[in-house]
Order: C-alpha cells, then sequence, then structure tokens
C-alpha cells in the first residue's frame, strides 16, 4: 500500500539534536517514497527556511505551528471529533504520525513534560492515525502511577523504537514491546574529512547548567577551569553551541549565553576559539571533523562526535547518554555531575590521548554494524 500522508512530531532549528533527528526522518520518508508530509513544530517562523530544500521531493510538504496553546486546543476539539484546527485537520487526512522526540516519559522532568507526553500520543489516536515513536530514550518511571499512565498512553502506539538498553528495560517493566533502534543520528553521516585533527572541543549546554545548580556547583566556573588547564597543557580548543536562539534569554536552546560568559571570564584566548553563531548541521559537522576529542553535555553533541570518529567526553543527567557510549563500549568516558568532576575529565582524557586512532577505528567499526538499521524504521511505515 502506498502511504501518502505522514506527520511528524517534533523537530527545531533551534536545537540541532532536535534538527539532526528531523532531518533523518524526512530523508526516510523520501526514500520511503511518501508522497504528502505535515511537520508539527514549535518554532514556525525559525524552522521554515530549513524545509525549502525538502519540498521538491514531495507532493505536499505542510508545516504547522505545534505551540502549547494550539496542542490543548486540538486535543479538546479531538474529545469532541472537531476538525476545526489545522492540527487536526493534519491528522484527520494522516495515516501515520511518527514522533521523533528525544527522551519520554521520565518521572523527575515532572508533571508538564509527563503530560506533554501523554497528549501526543492520545491527540493522533483520537484520528485513528497509526502512530510510530521513531528511536528515543524512556525512564526512569518512579512510582505505579507514572508506570500505569505510561502503559495506558504508549499502548496506543503502533510500533515503539527505543534507543538504549536501559530505556527498553524500562519499557519491559510496564509490559510495553520496544524494538532496540540506535539512534536517528547515526543515520547521518560526516562528509567532511581532515587527516590532521588537532583540536578539543567544548560544547556547553543550557540545560546541564540546571542539574550543576541543584547539586550547588558553579557550570561556568567549572568550564572555565578546564578550559584553561587544556589551554595551558598547550591544547587548541573550540568553544561552540549546540543550540542557540537569537534573543539572549535563558532559553534551553541557547547554549550561546554560557559561552559569551566563558569569553568574557577567559583573558588569555590565543589559542581557544569562541562561537557565539548559529550553526548550520554542515557547519557543526565541518567542526567536529577538526577534533580528536569533544567534551559535552549534549546527547547530539554525543552522537555527532561519535558518527565523526570523534572521543566524546561526556557530562550528562540521564542514563541517556550512558546507553549508548555502553553499546561502543565507551562507557568509562560518561561521567556524573559531582564536585571533583574536573579532575576526573582531566585525567580520563589524558589517559585517551595515546590511544585516540585506535579508539577512533573502533567507533566506524561500530558504526558499519548500524547499516541495516534504518530497514527497521522503513518497514514500521509498511
Amino acid at each position: 500500500m502506498d502511504f501518502k500522508t505522514v506527520a511528524i512530531i517534533g523537530g527545531s532549528a533551534r536545537n540541532k539534536g532536535a534538527l539532526l533527528m528531523l532531518d533523518s526522518t524526512i530523508k526516510l520518508l523520501i526514500q520511503k517514497k511518501i508522497k504528502k508530509v505535515y511537520i508539527f513544530t514549535p518554532f514556525l517562523n525559525e524552522d521554515m527556511p530549513f524545509f525549502e530544500q525538502y519540498k521538491n521531493f514531495f507532493k505536499e510538504l505542510e508545516v504547522i505551528n505545534w505551540s502549547q496553546r494550539n496542542i490543548v486546543l486540538s486535543f479538546v476539539l479531538s474529545i469532541f471529533k472537531i476538525k476545526k484546527t489545522k492540527i487536526n485537520k493534519a491528522l484527520y487526512t494522516s495515516t501515520h504520525v511518527i514522533d521523533i522526540s528525544g527522551i519520554s516519559f521520565v518521572s523527575s522532568r515532572g508533571y508538564k513534560h509527563f503530560v506533554y507526553n501523554c497528549i501526543s500520543i492520545f491527540l493522533p489516536s483520537m484520528f485513528e492515525c497509526r502512530i510510530i515513536k521513531f528511536p528515543q530514550s524512556f525512564g526512569p518511571l518512579n512510582g505505579i502511577i507514572h508506570k500505569k499512565i505510561a502503559n495506558f498512553a504508549l499502548k496506543k502506539c503502533d510500533y515503539i523504537f527505543s534507543r538504549g538498553l536501559e530505556s527498553k528495560k524500562t519499557l519491559d517493566s510496564i509490559n510495553i514491546n520496544t524494538v532496540l533502534t540506535p539512534d536517528l543520528g547515526f543515520l547521518a553521516k560526516n562528509n567532511y574529512s581532515e587527516n590532521n585533527r588537532t583540536h578539543i572541543g567544548i560544547q556547553p549546554s543550557i540545560v546541564v547548567k540546571k542539574y550543576f545548580t541543584e547539586k550547588s556547583i558553579d557550570y561556568e566556573k567549572f568550564l572555565t577551569s578546564l578550559i584553561i588547564n587544556l589551554r595551558d597543557r598547550g591544547y587548541e580548543l573550540i568553544v561552540f553551541p549546540q543550540a542557540f536562539y537569537v534573543k539572549d534569554t535563558n532559553d534551553l536552546f541557547n547554549d550561546t549565553l554560557i559561552i559569551k560568559n566563558l569569553e568574557n571570564t577567559i583573558t588569555n584566548d590565543e589559542n581557544i576559539n569562541f562561537i557565539n553563531k548559529d550553526l548550520t548541521l554542515d557547519e557543526l559537522y565541518s567542526i567536529y571533523s577538526k577534533l580528536t576529542t569533544c567534551i559535552t553535555s549534549r546527547f547530539h553533541g554525543m552522537i555527532m562526535s561519535l558518527t565523526s570518529g570523534v572521543l566524546p567526553l561526556v557530562v550528562g543527567w540521564n542514563h541517556k547518554y550512558q546507553e549508548v557510549l555502553e553499546d561502543f563500549r565507551l562507557s568509562d568516558l560518561s561521567f556524573d555531575i559531582e564536585q571533583d568532576l574536573n579532575e576526573k575529565i582531566l585525567n580520563k582524557f589524558e589517559e585517551i590521548q595515546e590511544n585516540i586512532s585506535s579508539i577512533s577505528g573502533d567507533i566506524f567499526k561500530h558504526l558499519n554494524s548500524y547499516n541495516g538499521e534504518k530497514d527497521k524504521l522503513l518497514n514500521s511505515l509498511d
């Protein structure tokens, strides 16, 4: 059967990780020869220019505002079978809905995120769409109520792909079937090639800053000390954002605020390249191709590092980082947020330097084992 209409939930030009997943999903739909696509995005005006490159591949591609207000209104109206909103009209004509959330059903993220995870399933289910959750992380789920709600919602999905063993175990524990599949970012390739890689990447995260604050650790002081230590050891550094917002606000999609503060704090920056602008996916890949190592707190900073053969030293807040690194047998490159973190990262950094080429080669070998994984995603659209 030739499915002509697919709706995609998610994607944002502000967060390049989300954009990477969206880009990979669109390319899968092109390969599947889908005729009509709706894309639901919370940042309509910012994202529109990105989609221009793909319009000729579809008979119709429409971008729809997936704002909080529009989601709630559409959900309420859907209960009464009213198709008045653009979201509901799109869902009514869609055969499949693909959700590309990075992480879902995490108790610790709070009530707002949990409700959103439910509504993003309940709403398309009102229109009898086939719901597919493309590779994402799940959990942890705490308490019987959260587990029951997650079970009730996820049972409405036709396919669920989890991107790590911990996520799969979470869903197994609530009797939800899932297929283990690598992150969508692994479908992309870094086409840039640098034979003489010399730089160290530093990639701050406005999201992880919050988790440092909760543990009474100054995130920017930690980064400043780390950068100065590496600079004083003779390394050349590139400090760059994975998420960008044009306004100077503490938005979770704006890592440049931290970078600006670091640039103002670190006086002798002769061997440090601070990048404060918005970067395309191609520009990001070009940076990764110059790196031997990347110290990051962005999930898709880790993914793009791996696809570029770059060793990622990862400071994370959730098991989603660890479960990916375990698949590459690099779990020792993942770090928890704690007081002596700076020392631990520097020690591990120096430890791996003499084996950079060997470990990078192992990363590329493991990436080859993912070559057939996209077929699972394509087949879910049959």
